[in-house]
């Protein structure tokens, strides 16, 4: 019964689907979100690519048309995006554990719903194409397809705006690049055009696969998706092993391990602080050309002054780049900044540089949910968030001379960096919100290596608590050498090209 539905003539089609005609989009978002889950089910893009273009071709009218798109992008976001629910328990909300469920899948399911409306829009132009162009109109699919991931991001960032945003397209999450970004050659073609350029070819031979399906050649249909599989099982998902030149320029990443739960009390901030001085003092002993500590490590507060802090530190070293980045209260008294301060010991001066790209929720509250919290009358509540979360694009945007910074969560962003003239890119991270989000990271690594080879630039990940590595300017990972490891952290040396 149900592939007699799909297989009704276009022309007999209702205008409003039926509940059950709604069963093949939703297999299709679903093989699409299932892709970036893991590598071994990257394969499953090409089925959700398939199913895609053939419910494209079942309808005849716009509205169905649209729901079937908003229903395959939108599932295919909430999979992709299940990794929001590792934020829970969040221990500095003053709310109960079926509260903070509530607020998180509130917040999840409006991501997904509006990524989702975005993706469908450029596809409202599939039909009068179709009219136009007839069965060519397949042709175009890869260009719809780019289109309404862009348009996807640019909608997130309406439905999420806030004080401190502007509408973007930096919400890079599902773009199905991403999904074969270890594949065997895929990092060979990001070089050119980045995740967009990925995804469009991948997009591409969805359009061949079903071609060769729908035209009944199946041992070409055979040997097509025996070959996806078999590219599929190539996959470089390590993170290489690697020696260290000595006579090369070196960077120390100091990787910490410090918990939520920790950072939230008094005690746990003294220990912290005591531990993260004294790594600093072994790090600079080893006379590397840089140090990266993770993002907000706050080394800066412990002085009086970052002045004082350069003082210090360049008693330690005279020739090392260190770099700390802390939540600094403006002095205006509107809100806060995530400020990074580069200390470059050789020259005995200090550079400022402020985050501007904002996570929504993280770093800052959208205005339909200050709204909610506003007429929740919870002023507790209200008061911790607005608090916590009132992070503001800061003044100092112009980047250090010395060093490219990648603030957390800027990875998400498909667009190419703008690091010309530096070795490499600091990309410090802070994941003490998370619980040991794997899916999470294994996104964000692919996310790395594509901006890593369309950037054709290193990128150093040092973070808190969550995976530090190197991703060379070929997207390859690589490990480092391990100089020291404590209860707390550790410290790894990374040699990079001259």
């Amino acid at each position: 019964m149900h592939s007699t539905i799909l297989n009704t003539p276009l022309s007999n089609q209702s205008k409003t689907p039926t509940i059950r005609q709604f069963l093949m989009p939703t297999l299709a978002g679903t093989c699409l979100g299932l892709a970036f889950i893991s590598p071994t089910l990257s394969w499953l893009l090409f089925v959700g690519l398939c199913l895609t273009i053939y419910c494209l071709r079942r309808v005849n009218h716009t509205r169905p048309l649209f729901l079937y798109c908003w229903i395959i992008f939108g599932i295919k976001s909430a999979i992709v995006l299940h990794w929001f629910w590792y934020v829970y328990p969040i221990p500095w909300l003053p709310t109960t554990l079926p509260t903070q469920l509530l607020l998180i899948g509130v917040l999840w399911t409006g991501t997904w719903v509006s990524i989702g409306f975005g993706a469908a829009i450029p596809f409202l132009a599939y039909i009068p194409l179709r009219t136009y162009f007839g069965e060519k109109v397949l042709y175009l699919f890869p260009f719809l397809l780019v289109l309404s991931e862009v348009c996807g991001s640019f909608l997130f960032s309406i439905y999420s705006l806030g004080p401190s945003s502007v509408p973007n397209i930096n919400f890079g999450f599902g773009y199905l690049g991403y999904a074969v970004a270890a594949w065997p050659g895929m990092l060979t073609l990001a070089k050119l055009a980045g995740v967009y350029g990925l995804s469009f070819v991948v997009s591409g031979l969805g359009v061949v696969l079903f071609g060769c399906l729908r035209a009944k050649r199946w041992w070409y249909c055979i040997i097509v998706f025996l070959l996806i599989l078999l590219i599929g099982t190539q996959q470089d998902t390590t993170i290489h092993q690697t020696d260290v030149a000595i006579e090369g320029t070196t960077a120390v990443s100091l990787a910490t391990r410090f918990s939520g739960e920790m950072l939230n009390s008094s005690s746990g901030r003294m220990l912290q602080s005591d531990q993260l001085n004294r790594a600093v003092r072994i790090a600079l002993s080893y006379q590397p050309d840089y140090v990266i500590l993770p993002e907000d490590s706050r080394l800066t507060s412990h002085f009086t002054s970052a002045q004082a802090a350069l003082e210090h530190l360049s008693q330690l070293s005279s020739s090392t780049i260190l770099l700390d980045s802390a939540r600094t209260s403006l002095e205006t008294g509107q809100g806060s900044v995530l400020r990074s301060y580069t200390y470059n010991l050789s020259t005995n001066q200090l550079e400022l540089y402020d985050k501007q790209y904002l996570v929504p929720q993280g770093e800052f509250v959208a205005y339909w949910v200050l709204l909610l919290l506003r007429n929740g009358r919870n002023e507790i509540l209200t008061n911790t968030v607005e608090t916590t979360q009132n992070y503001r694009p800061g003044p100092n945007q112009q980047e250090p001379d010395t060093l490219s910074i990648l603030f957390c969560f800027e990875s998400a962003s498909p667009l190419r960096l703008n690091a010309d003239g530096h070795a490499f890119v600091a990309h410090i991270v802070s994941h003490a919100w998370f619980h040991s989000p794997s899916r999470l990271w294994y996104q964000l690594q692919n996310m790395l290596r594509v901006q890593a080879a369309w950037s054709d630039i290193p990128i150093i990940v040092t973070s808190n608590q969550a995976p530090s590595y190197m991703v060379d300017a070929t997207g390859r990972l690589q490990q480092g050498q391990t100089l020291e490891r404590q209860a707390y952290w550790t410290l790894i040396q990374y040699g990079l090209p001259e």
